[in-house]
């Protein structure tokens, strides 16, 4: 005898197999965002730290070039130093100064230019010269402490 003829589909999925299909691939998803989020983010944490770093150095620098040629420091207050240099025969100050969270040089009677840059908030600044000589300054940029010692140079 023959048997009926019986209409087999099996083109496509099933509902189900779509459901957990779906759900694997935004699992899936899910992962590999959350690691090129953590990529992104550690970056440009990484690019900000690098500019700090390269903006306190910058400013120990002037510093450095300020201090090697000094004759006298004056410190009016833990904000301020004046730096009198002997440059080419002539007294010259040289101010260093913070104010309003930025780091300013003024080179005797001239303007004052700022050394750090706005978007950077310098804080917590303390300037000391012992009676040994050793001038020490400390600072943060943003959340980076910075400290710079030296000696008298004469």
């Amino acid at each position: 005898m023959v048997s009926p003829i019986t209409l087999v589909y099996d083109r496509g999925f099933t509902l189900l197999e779509v459901i957990i299909y779906l759900a694997l691939f935004s699992l899936l998803m899910t992962s590999v965002l959350g690691v090129v989020y953590q990529l992104v983010r550690s970056t440009a944490e990484t690019k900000w730290a690098l500019q700090v770093q390269a903006e306190g150095n910058f400013i120990i620098q002037k510093m450095e070039w300020a201090l090697a040629g000094q004759t006298t420091i004056i410190l009016p207050n833990e904000q301020t130093c004046v730096i009198t240099r002997a440059d080419q025969g002539s007294e010259s100050p040289v101010e260093f100064s913070v104010r309003a969270g930025t780091w300013y040089v003024k080179r005797g009677m001239g303007s004052s230019t700022p050394l750090s840059s706005s978007a950077m908030r310098v804080h917590d600044v303390v300037m000391q010269q012992n009676s040994s000589g050793i001038f020490t300054v400390i600072f943060w940029l943003d959340d980076w402490p910075f400290y710079f010692t030296s000696t008298a140079y004469e």
